[in-house]
């Protein structure tokens, strides 16, 4: 066996052991192992750090693109708003509020007498119809001649309030007509 040498550098101390080939193969093997065992833990370790940011910047990159889509919807319903509200003074002259329901029997009325024709009238239960609007139900009973009906038929066909008739009964009695109406008139 030999003996052991010491040799000295100027900057780290070595020992000489002497190994046989086949030790001398084991440890540099053995020493790559490790070096290969710890790179692939650090790869691994990066690999699930890189795959964790990847996954946040994928949901990031999904919360833009949902706000950027919210946006351009946000822009376009302002856009459309904008058209939509000329429209709403159309349309809120063509059906009354439900406050001006409150004249629509003294409206009747007058157009009743205009048309020189005997004339009650009763309002009903109201259905609402949504968010916004309505029905209030009608009943009215007339009496006069056909023409006179007939033309308070037309005067109020025209006139401003939407109205829908469920049933009516016209019959004739002593000269005169009678008739009975029952239905809707729709409010916003």
């Amino acid at each position: 066996m030999r003996t052991t040498q010491i040799l000295f550098t100027s900057f780290v101390d070595s020992y000489y052991i002497p190994m046989s080939f086949k030790q001398q193969l084991l440890i540099i093997l053995a020493i790559y192992l490790g070096l290969i065992v710890l790179l692939g833990a650090v790869l691994i370790f990066l690999g699930k750090d890189i795959s964790e940011k990847t996954g946040k910047i994928n949901q990031l990159q999904n919360e833009i693109a949902l706000k950027t889509q919210s946006n351009e919807s946000l822009a376009v319903l302002r856009q459309d708003y904008a058209k939509a509200q000329s429209y709403e003074t159309a349309l809120n002259n063509i059906l009354p509020s439900r406050d001006q329901l409150l004249s629509f029997r003294r409206e009747l009325e007058t157009m009743a007498s205009q048309s020189k024709i005997d004339f009650s009238v009763s309002l009903g239960k109201e259905e609402p119809q949504g968010t916004q609007g309505g029905a209030m139900g009608i009943g009215a009973v007339m009496a006069g001649g056909f023409e006179q009906i007939s033309n308070f038929l037309k005067t109020l066909e025209n006139s401003r309030y939407l109205l829908k008739f469920d049933n009516f009964d016209l019959t004739r009695e002593e000269g005169k007509f009678r008739m009975r109406l029952n239905g809707q008139v729709f409010y916003f």
